[in-house]
């Protein structure tokens, strides 16, 4: 009977290679097929930078912008700001996953395309409405753009196709120096162009995404090579994607850890410009300023420090200490009374920085490769989850804390906010790792009984419920 099971399924991928490798060389780059699977996962994370800088190119822009429409209003700014946000992430809830579970089946390379149509509407959003001085064209556009913004995630899950499971944490890793070097070039549109118009650095990004579709469509070659057979729409669905995720009680902490790590970060993403104008009287200018920083710690963090941390002691030691970090760190932010100690400051993300890219390295292990990109599908909406709800409360209680309303001025209070969530995050690690020591090293498929009692892996179970439906 196993000798039967195992020479169907020999035929079924026989078949099953035979039907889709066409489909998926007629998606596959103009050039740079045939090489290693190293140097495909280089033009993705290339893609990536290039993705990263066309964010970049609006992140010092978008607040200043949206300041200047609420006629300098910054209580009014910060209150619109993340109603904008949460518009974006609402939509992007929904997309991600399903653009997650058509990846594993139609390729990775479609769902990057469609991503940069979405990316470059958002900053065509934001120029038509400085040109037209209307905050509704930002709800409009964010609301389209989030629709197709599932770039990142496709990214991790081809990242996932082309690596290990020895060095996948590792490519991770090093998506954070990609977004790390788009830091250190993005901001010099805002820092040279802001001074013109705040429309030019958002057209600058515009042309970035459009050379980054050219890219992708002419050097980027497909990186799934064993895509599924067809799309399960209801694990697509937000809700009910989220099951792949219950598949142990150490999977179901760690995508706890992961949300809470999105809560604190998303809580200060849309915060951190507005609090700098408010609190310094910063400009585009030394927004662009602080983003290059921003950028040289991500290149060091993500190339450097995860590498030294892992090696020396280990994936979920170096977890704890991330999180422990980001929560001491936030903590003291708020504190801080000058310019030159806020740089200072940005040493400790030098180690904060690496908890996300490496938790998610950690969870990837626990599924199969036909499954990474359903995963970072629903990892993406996970984060979009963390990215509507965050930017909404913390730009209310940013605009609260500052008004005279308020019981006691406190316009450090996200950064407490974000502080008390990475020490609750902290303590939920701590406790996953002593309930379950011992962490796989590589994929392993779950076993389960049939009905006479043998034990079987997930693949054979799948072949037995499909031969008999009633079992």
């Amino acid at each position: 009977e196993i000798s039967r099971l195992r020479c169907r399924t020999c035929e079924t991928d026989n078949v099953s290679s035979n039907n889709t490798q066409p489909i998926v060389m007629m998606k596959n780059s103009l050039i740079f097929r045939n090489r290693s699977n190293a140097f495909k996962a280089g033009l993705v994370l290339l893609a990536y930078f290039f993705y990263f800088w066309g964010i970049v190119s609006l992140i010092p822009v978008t607040s200043p912008l949206i300041t200047s429409l609420c006629n300098g209003d910054i209580g009014e700014a910060s209150f619109y700001i993340g109603v904008i946000t949460a518009c974006g992430s609402l939509t992007t809830i929904f997309s991600v996953p399903i653009l997650g579970a058509i990846s594993d089946v139609h390729g990775r390379r479609p769902i990057l395309l469609l991503s940069l149509i979405g990316q470059a509407t958002d900053l065509l959003g934001l120029i038509l409405a400085y040109q037209f001085q209307s905050l509704w064209i930002l709800f409009i556009t964010k609301t389209i753009s989030g629709l197709g913004s599932g770039f990142a995630s496709i990214c991790f899950a081809a990242i996932a196709d082309l690596s290990s499971n020895e060095n996948r944490a590792k490519y991770f890793g090093m998506t954070g120096i990609s977004m790390g070097a788009a830091f250190l070039v993005g901001p010099m549109g805002s820092i040279f162009l802001g001074q013109i118009s705040l429309s030019l650095p958002l057209a600058v990004g515009l042309i970035v995404v459009a050379i980054n579709f050219i890219f992708i469509f002419v050097a980027v070659p497909e990186s799934l090579m064993e895509p599924g057979e067809m799309v399960q729409w209801k694990k697509a669905l937000p809700i009910l994607s989220l099951r792949m995720l219950n598949r142990s009680p150490l999977t179901i902490y760690y995508t706890v850890i992961f949300l809470l790590i999105w809560l604190g970060e998303d809580s200060l993403i849309d915060i951190f410009a507005i609090y700098f104008i408010y609190r310094f009287g910063w400009e585009v200018q030394q927004l662009g300023m602080f983003m290059l920083l921003v950028g040289l710690v991500y290149v060091l963090s993500q190339g450097v420090v995860l590498r030294i941390f892992v090696r020396c002691i280990g994936d979920r030691k170096s977890l704890m200490v991330s999180l422990l970090i980001n929560a001491i760190s936030f903590l003291l932010f708020p504190h801080v009374t000058q310019m030159w100690l806020i740089f200072a400051g940005m040493s400790f993300r030098l180690i904060s920085l690496i908890s996300a890219p490496l938790l998610q390295g950690i969870i990837s292990r626990h599924f199969p490769p036909s499954q990474q990109g359903e995963l970072n599908g629903v990892l993406g909406a996970v984060k979009m989850f963390a990215n509507l709800v965050m930017p909404l409360m913390a730009t209310n209680l940013f605009s609260f804390f500052i008004s005279p309303k308020a019981p006691s001025i406190i316009p450090g209070i996200v950064f407490y906010v974000a502080s008390f969530i990475f020490f609750v995050a902290t303590l939920i690690a701590a406790f996953a790792f002593w309930r379950y020591p011992d962490e796989p090293v590589s994929y392993m498929p779950l076993t389960k009984m049939d009905a006479d009692g043998v034990e079987l892996l997930e693949s054979e179970e799948l072949e037995v419920s499909n031969e008999n439906p009633t079992m």
